[in-house]
């Protein structure tokens, strides 16, 4: 129950907030918000970078610059496109 809704039961010993369920990160990696990043990474660092990429994606489109648009939106799909942990 969340608020005066009812929602099912998590699996996997997630934390369940509304109707989202929030795993753990593996070991070996750390939390950046619903990311899991490596132990190099460095949240804001990524965060910054993916946010970069975004604006000059909206740049590109504006501009009508086909390749830049369709290789921006490449780098967003390889950059936040996880798998899933074998654990699930």
């Amino acid at each position: 129950m969340s608020g005066a809704l009812c929602y099912p039961a998590c699996e996997h010993s997630a934390d369940g907030v509304g109707p989202v369920c929030w795993g753990k990160c593996p070991a070996s990696t750390k939390e950046c918000g619903a990311l899991c990043l490596g132990e190099d990474e460095i949240c804001s660092e990524y965060i910054a970078n993916e946010v970069k990429i975004a604006f000059q994606l909206v740049v590109d489109a504006s501009e009508h610059t086909t390749a830049g648009t369709v290789i921006d939106m490449a780098h967003i799909g390889s950059e936040v496109t996880f798998p899933n942990c074998p654990a699930w």
